[in-house]
């Protein structure tokens, strides 16, 4: 925000203060001066305006500031008497009066537009504005002295009367800066019986632009939706002084003192008067009433500032004092409870002059800090494994989605994408992990990568957010598929859980038809393993979310026995595509003495599976095995169809 010194000091003195101190005392008071210019020999202060102040986004309000930081008088501006016509202006309406609360117009005939006076140029100059013709250069004085949008149409270029509504989607508008747009629908449009001539807020047509041929012209003053502002300004990509403050929460009152002070300045400059009675809507605004303790402020500062400097402080605010509270005035907006006020008194009190003092009591500890740290230790475990973490945007695009033989539709679309590559939000992290492995292909052949990032899956319900979990993703040219299934399972057992790998129930579209498999955690798919449609590479994903809320930082441990095992290797031939879980878990399962089942070596369809016997409480011999070693043999060929290579 640029303030030109001279410009303030027609509403307060600022004779008695150099720039050093303007600048170090308004600064430590809450408004940083980022910047002291000299521009054709005036000075001008750069502020640094925070969101929630958007009062001081004009000079009015920040000579309001520098009064009350100064304990100087402010003198604010006149608001004139003006003689108004006795016709009607042209008839506004508004579809709805949420779109704009509040808002003030008229009529003004016998225009003459030509260039403003040296004074108006001299200030828009030094504000970084560049003068236009007196009729525009006035409605930017208003925008900078008071933070108040207003619009002067070219009254003979209007099509019978204005509508005020909520644009639609594919509708365009030529603003006056000759760019034509096509609104998103949700921006707030004006129209005549024609076209549209303005975007509240933000721009105005190129219909009803003011020219050296205007000689009536029709004055909007207006307090619009500033959410509906915001989001216009986003969709046309359209951002100036005026969307500025249109977008913040601005004074609802002013409205018709700035019409009056804007009839008064064209009547000086353009010669115009007003030609039809002045229309005002006004807004429901109520200040909160609210209660300070004298006790809370000293507590919270840490200074004991006595009652009467704290009503002083806030009545250099404007904020009234009552018997039941205090009411804060209606473009301080941003002032709403107790510790509002605090902050104002700390303010004007003076940051650097609170005392520095060290924080003393315990340390807080938050609900999560002593939570283990699952995404850390998952992240540990796979990078020990041999893999490289990937960064992938969550964002991703059609024709991948398409080249993966997934459905578009199944995933959640953003209204606004910034590209066709970042349209769809993913619904596996696969779909991040497979475009890199063909780009790394190209370098090496040996590649290890994993991802663990959020999906979304979107739900049935409008009203519903999308679920969001974790997944993680291996994917590896180096290892076979009993390798990266152990590496999953060691994963799951790391987490306190047990996994179990079954047919898939529907194919996944991005594996190998024939090298595919589902992961479940208690009867529940929680992932994929499988080789990928090139068989270039092995992949898994899992839920991670999942994992860990049913994971346990507590593990058991088994005893150590003090007597030797009994280790023994066993040959079956097993039919095609048979699962080798359920065959460990079945010779598992057969008796407590067997210790440990793994896959030794294969060789076609010959498994050889290494079994580990061993008791806590004696040695064993091969005549306690002996009949453990024939139930497994009959229960194979039962249930798996395994037939003994070798004799027993």
């Amino acid at each position: 925000m640029l303030a030109p010194k001279i410009w303030l000091s027609k509403y307060v003195d600022l004779s008695d203060i150099s720039d050093k101190d303007f600048s170090e005392k308004m600064t430590f008071a809450g408004n940083k001066v980022e910047a002291i210019h000299k521009i054709k020999g005036e000075t001008v202060f750069e502020f640094e305006i925070t969101s929630n102040r958007p009062d001081t986004l004009s000079i009015i309000g920040l000579a309001r500031e520098i009064a009350a930081v100064f304990d100087k008088k402010f003198t604010p501006p006149i608001t004139p008497d003006i003689k108004l016509g006795t016709q009607k202006p042209i008839k506004l309406t508004v579809s709805n009066k949420d779109l704009c609360p509040t808002y003030t117009y008229l009529e003004m005939n016998n225009i003459t537009v030509k260039p403003s006076s040296t004074e108006i140029q001299k200030l828009l100059t030094l504000t970084d504005h560049r003068p236009v013709n007196n009729i525009v250069d006035i409605t930017n004085i208003m925008l900078w002295e008071h933070a108040q949008l207003m619009h002067a149409f070219d009254a003979d270029k209007i099509n019978g009367y204005l509508n005020l509504r909520l644009g639609k989607k594919g509708e365009t508008v030529i603003p006056i800066d000759h760019k034509k747009r096509t609104l998103m629908g949700g921006e707030i449009i004006i129209e005549d019986q024609k076209e549209i001539v303005d975007v509240p807020g933000l721009m105005g047509g190129l219909n009803t632009e003011i020219t050296s041929k205007t000689k009536r012209i029709f004055l909007l003053v207006a307090i619009d939706n500033p959410v509906l502002v915001r989001r216009a300004s986003i969709n046309l990509k359209l951002r100036s002084p005026s969307s500025t403050r249109s977008e913040k929460k601005l004074d609802l009152t002013q409205t018709v003192e700035v019409a009056k002070r804007v009839v008064d300045l064209i009547s000086k400059e353009a010669g115009g008067k007003p030609s039809t009675k002045m229309v005002t809507v006004k807004a429901f605004w109520q200040a909160p009433l609210i209660k300070l303790d004298q006790k809370k402020v000293t507590k919270t500062i840490g200074v004991d500032i006595p009652q009467l400097k704290i009503n002083q402080y806030l009545k250099s605010l404007s904020i009234e004092h009552t018997s039941l509270g205090f009411k804060p005035p209606p473009w301080r907006r941003d002032l709403k409870t107790e510790v509002d006020l605090i902050e104002e008194i700390a303010r004007l009190y003076g940051y650097n002059k609170i005392p520095k003092t060290l924080p003393t009591g315990l340390i807080p500890v938050g609900k999560t800090a002593l939570q283990k740290n699952w995404q850390r230790e998952i992240k540990d475990i796979v990078v020990g494994l041999g893999y490289f973490e990937t960064y992938s945007s969550t964002m991703i695009g059609k024709e991948l989605i398409t080249s993966l033989g997934l459905k578009a539709q199944c995933h959640l679309q953003a209204l606004h994408p910034m590209s066709i590559d970042y349209e769809y939000m993913r619904i596996t992290t696969a779909e991040s992990l497979l475009p890199l492995l063909k780009s790394n292909l190209k370098h090496t052949s040996d590649i290890n990568l994993f991802e663990l990032g959020t999906v979304f899956y979107p739900q049935n319900s409008q009203s519903k957010l999308p679920e969001q979990p974790l997944e993680l993703c291996l994917l590896s040219t180096t290892i076979s598929y009993p390798q990266l299934k152990g590496q999953i399972i060691a994963l799951a057992t790391n987490l306190g859980l047990r996994l179990d790998v079954k047919p898939m129930d529907k194919p996944c579209s991005y594996l190998h038809p024939s090298n595919q498999a589902q992961i479940y955690f208690k009867n529940h798919p929680i992932g994929l393993i499988g080789q990928t449609l090139d068989k270039k590479a092995w992949l898994a994903t899992l839920n991670i979310t999942s994992l860990v809320n049913n994971s346990s930082t507590q593990h058991t441990y088994p005893a150590i026995s003090q007597f030797p095992p009994i280790i023994e290797d066993l040959t079956f031939t097993l039919p095609p595509k048979t699962y080798l879980e359920p065959v460990i878990q079945t010779i598992q399962s057969l008796n407590s003495l067997i210790k440990k089942v793994s896959l030794s070596k294969t060789y076609n369809q010959n498994y050889t599976f290494r079994i580990i016997y061993q008791s806590l409480t004696k040695p064993l011999s091969d005549k306690l095995i002996a009949p453990i070693r024939l139930k497994i043999v009959s229960n194979l060929k039962s249930k798996h169809h395994a037939k003994l290579i070798g004799k027993l």
